[in-house]
């Protein structure tokens, strides 16, 4: 059976103990190891995520885009929202 060292908290080797051999004798699996540890990882997330509302977005409206294009380009601009 595995022993390991018990320290004090001074750090002072205090006595030794035995590890049982069912519990700590075994190989890991590694592949469930990672999947521990990453469902770990994920649940330390904050978690405060947030999307913008309707009235959070900063859109562009048709007057703004009339404001834009110059008199000259506004005949092409109407072009664009005539459906055939």
């Amino acid at each position: 059976m595995p022993k390991i060292d018990v320290y004090n908290i001074e750090g002072k080797k205090v006595s030794d103990i035995e590890l049982n051999e069912n519990v700590f004798g075994i190989k890991p699996n590694e592949k469930i190891v990672h999947i521990a540890l990453v469902n770990y990882m994920a649940n330390q997330r904050q978690g405060t995520a947030n999307t913008k509302t309707r009235a959070e977005v900063a859109g562009v409206t048709v007057e703004d885009l009339y404001d834009i294009v110059t008199m000259t380009d506004l005949a092409d601009f109407n072009e664009c929202f005539v459906r055939s």
